[in-house]
C-alpha cells in the first residue's frame, strides 16, 4: 500500500520537533513516505532530525490551501493512504503501521485514539470516540476528527477530494474535510493506536472540557464560520448558523455570558469532542437555566 505521512511546521513549534520526529523515526515500519510542508521556518529541519521529502510555502499560501496542496499531491502522485501527524505532538510508534493494517477499500477515514501528551495516561476523549462514523450527525455540532490522529482514504476518496471547495475563512479544516466526506456518503473508522496531544495557548481547540471566555468566543467563530459554508450543501446547517447568531448575541450581555459560562461548567463539564460545550439556546433546559 503505498502511504505519505504528512505533517507541516513553522517558527512557533521548533521547541516541539525533536520530539515528533523520534516518534516519527521509531516507527515500527518503514514502508511509508514522508513529507515535511515548511511554512516560513528558516532553519534546517534536517537539524531536528528529519529526513524525508521536504516542500517549502513558497506561494504564501495559508493553512487551509496548504492541506488542499498536500492532498492534491497525493492523489496525482498515486498515494493510497494520507496520514496527518501534527509536529507539535507526538505518534505512538504502531500508529502508521497500525492504520495500514486496518485500512478498509470501502472506509473513507480513519483516526485512532487521542492521549495528552503531559499525562500518557490521560484519554482527551475519555472513552467516547465511536468506532464506527456513518453519518454527518454524528460531528455536526461538534467534532472528534483532527488532523493530528487521521487518515485519508485517498485511492477511494480521490475524486471527491478533488472537487471539494475550500475558503479562507475556514478555521477547522479537520472538521469541515470529514463532514465534506460523511455528507457525500463516506464513513469512518477507529484504529487501534494513539496520538500523543500536546495542549497549550496556540491550540485552536485546546482542552475543551472547560469553558472560558476567550474558548467562548473561539468556538462561536469557528461554529459560525463553519455552518455558514456548509450550508451550500446542507440546508440544516442553516438553522445551526441561525442559533448560533442569536446565542452570540445573546451574550453581548455581561451579566447573561457570566451565567452562561458557569452553567455550562456547572451542567456540561462532560463534554469531551470540540465545541460540544458551546450550547445553543435552544439546548439550556428551560428552568435549568433562567435568562
Amino acid at each position: 500500500m503505498k502511504t505519505l505521512v504528512v505533517s507541516f511546521v513553522y517558527p512557533k513549534i521548533k521547541q516541539y520537533l525533536k520530539d515528533f520526529f523520534i516518534s516519527l523515526n521509531n516507527q515500527t515500519i518503514e514502508e511509508f513516505d514522508t513529507i515535511i510542508f515548511n511554512d516560513n521556518f528558516n532553519e534546517d529541519i534536517k537539524r531536528y532530525g528529519y529526513n524525508g521529502k521536504i516542500m517549502y510555502n513558497t506561494d504564501a499560501l495559508n493553512i487551509v490551501e496548504v492541506r488542499k496542496l498536500i492532498i492534491n499531491y497525493s492523489i496525482h502522485n498515486k498515494y493510497d493512504l494520507l496520514i496527518f501527524a501534527d509536529a507539535d505532538d507526538v505518534i505512538a510508534k504502531d500508529r502508521v503501521e497500525i492504520i495500514i493494517e486496518s485500512y478498509e477499500d470501502n472506509v473513507s477515514f480513519f483516526y485512532n485514539d487521542l492521549y495528552l501528551l503531559s499525562n500518557r495516561n490521560t484519554d482527551f476523549f475519555k472513552g467516547k470516540l465511536p468506532s464506527r462514523i456513518n453519518h454527518l450527525e454524528k460531528i455536526k455540532e461538534c467534532n472528534f476528527l483532527g488532523m493530528s490522529h487521521t487518515a485519508l482514504n485517498i485511492k477511494k476518496e480521490k475524486e471527491i477530494l478533488k472537487i471539494m471547495p475550500i475558503t479562507n475563512k475556514m478555521i477547522t479544516f479537520d472538521w469541515y474535510i470529514h463532514s465534506y466526506i460523511l455528507l457525500k456518503g463516506g464513513c469512518g473508522k477507529k484504529v487501534n493506536s494513539k496520538t500523543y496531544y500536546r495542549t497549550y495557548d496556540d491550540n485552536t481547540a485546546g482542552f475543551t472540557n472547560y469553558l472560558t471566555e476567550k474558548k467562548l468566543r473561539t468556538g462561536l467563530k469557528v461554529k459560525k464560520y463553519h455552518y455558514d459554508f456548509m450550508k451550500q450543501f446542507d440546508e440544516t446547517y442553516k438553522e445551526l448558523l441561525e442559533k448560533i447568531m442569536r446565542l452570540e448575541k445573546k451574550l453581548r450581555n455581561p451579566q447573561f455570558k457570566e451565567k452562561y459560562i458557569k452553567f455550562v461548567n456547572l451542567k456540561y463539564s462532560d463534554s469531551v469532542f470540540w465545541w460540544e460545550n458551546i450550547k445553543t439556546l435552544d439546548k439550556i433546559k428551560r428552568g435549568d437555566f433562567d435568562d
